[in-house]
């Protein structure tokens, strides 16, 4: 099976060129990608042809979507989605 990886930090979520760049090869990413952010909190990222939404599950118990769209504005989106725990 072929695991594939990303790298993403908060520097890398609001660069409109790397933003860009990984939604142009969202196909290399069919599935959630999984993984920890620097807070120890469980993280899904999903790469899609138009944006980038990475779902925290935050240790308060809260699941937070954000939205990173491949646009010339750099919308950013962030919506919380109920609790989890």
């Amino acid at each position: 099976m072929d695991i594939k990886t990303i790298e993403i930090n908060e520097d890398r979520l609001h660069d409109p060129k790397w933003i860009h760049e990984t939604c142009m090869k969202h196909e290399e990413y069919p599935e959630i990608l999984f993984g920890e952010n620097e807070d120890g909190e469980s993280v899904h990222i999903s790469v899609n042809e138009d944006h980038i939404l990475v779902t925290t599950f935050q240790k308060n118990g809260w699941t937070r979507n954000n939205f990173y769209y491949d646009d010339d504005e750099m919308t950013c989106e962030e919506l919380f989605d109920g609790k989890w725990k």
